[in-house]
């Protein structure tokens, strides 16, 4: 073959898969909605549709890079651009069996996190501008205790008026360094933001999560960011790091969460491009803000 026949042979595969649509799937055969696609070159993230269906023509992906395909309670596999049919199969996670029943005593309950919200709150600090993108906040257990069971997580929002945005939870168990490490739940929960302020919940007391002896990172994941949950809210801003907050229109995909200075160490996180990060207040960049989040938990005391 010629090098100008095989040029043409090449551009004809990456057209057939931009063209494609790929089907997210079980061993079953039952879609998987919502599943995460990443690009792992350019470390951006996708997700299928409600019916587990991913348009590659939306994503464009290079001929030369890989995907990894993931969703919560599955493994994940990845695949090479170039090996991609109209199926990808996800094999589901073996749940480890808990031994919560067998462990007698008088269940107690308690909450973590954020106690009360301030006048003074801030805003998010940021836009959310790709979908894949999470904020999150390390919680620790002050208890100490035999087992502890989180039954349900809660964020503040705020200027959320009439987009209903979706978000997912996310549990992760913190690593070595404080970063989301191991995933803690075996299916997703997803909540809409309604109303224009309130407290988002995720009410898990049917499927409660042990808490590691380490904490958890508690975070919301944006999956879904086309333009019918666009819309501009009032914020203060900085365009660099030597200027002042001043109120400017920004434009961002659903409401708000709230953040406040009710700490010294970065125990809010938000991931980006698929890299975490701690939050801080531009353009003061020592200064950490930190999320509104609450859990409630029951646990088994020591004694």
């Amino acid at each position: 073959m010629d090098k100008r026949a095989f040029f043409i042979f090449l551009i004809g595969i990456i057209q057939n898969v931009s063209a494609q649509q790929i089907r997210v799937q079980d061993s079953l055969g039952t879609p998987i909605p919502f599943a995460t696609a990443e690009l792992l070159d350019g470390k951006r993230s996708y997700f299928t549709d409600q019916k587990g269906v991913l348009d590659l023509d939306v994503i464009h992906p290079s001929f030369h890079d890989s995907i990894l395909f993931t969703s919560i309670g599955y493994d994940g596999i990845i695949i090479a651009v170039r090996d991609l049919n109209t199926t990808v199969i996800l094999q589901k996670q073996i749940p480890v069996l808990s031994e919560v029943i067998l462990v007698p005593g008088k269940w107690k309950t308690t909450s973590y996190g954020s106690r009360k919200i301030k006048a003074d709150s801030y805003g998010a600090f940021r836009t959310i501008s790709a979908p894949g993108e999470q904020l999150g906040r390390l919680i620790y257990p002050e208890k100490k205790a035999r087992i502890q069971l989180i039954e349900s997580v809660q964020f503040f929002y705020s200027n959320a008026a009439g987009t209903n945005m979706p978000v997912r939870l996310r549990l992760y168990e913190p690593d070595a360094n404080g970063l989301p490490g191991k995933d803690l739940l075996t299916s997703s929960f997803i909540r809409e933001q309604t109303g224009n302020t309130g407290w988002l919940t995720f009410d898990l007391s049917e499927h409660p999560v042990r808490m590691t002896d380490k904490g958890v990172i508690a975070a919301v994941e944006y999956f879904r960011t086309d333009t019918s949950y666009y819309h501009t809210v009032k914020m203060m801003s900085s365009s660099n790091a030597d200027s002042m907050f001043v109120l400017k229109d920004v434009k961002v995909w659903g409401g708000m969460f709230k953040t406040d200075l009710d700490g010294d160490a970065p125990v809010s996180l938000y991931r980006q491009m698929g890299k975490w990060e701690p939050i801080r207040l531009e353009p003061f960049q020592k200064i950490f803000t930190n999320l509104y989040v609450k859990i409630r938990a029951r646990y088994l005391p020591e004694n």
